[in-house]
């Protein structure tokens, strides 16, 4: 019982972590005034009012953080 208790909260944390939810809109033109070419953004929400981008800009990993 104590593994399977201990799976299910790992996979619960890792889906709680990985949810980026609706990024608004404000923070998504941010984006796109700075990062004019980027095409692929995998967005993560840090706290209740910031943003990361994470993507690839010639050849090279980037994050951004933006607050809406």
């Amino acid at each position: 019982m104590y593994r399977l208790t201990a799976i299910a909260f790992v996979l619960i944390s890792l889906y709680a972590c990985g949810q980026s939810g609706n990024v608004p809109q404000e923070v998504q033109e941010a984006f796109n005034i700075y990062f004019t070419n980027v095409k692929e953004v995998k967005w993560d929400k840090e706290n209740a009012t910031e943003w990361e981008a994470i993507f690839e800009m010639n050849g090279r990993k980037y994050s951004a953080n933006f607050t809406s």
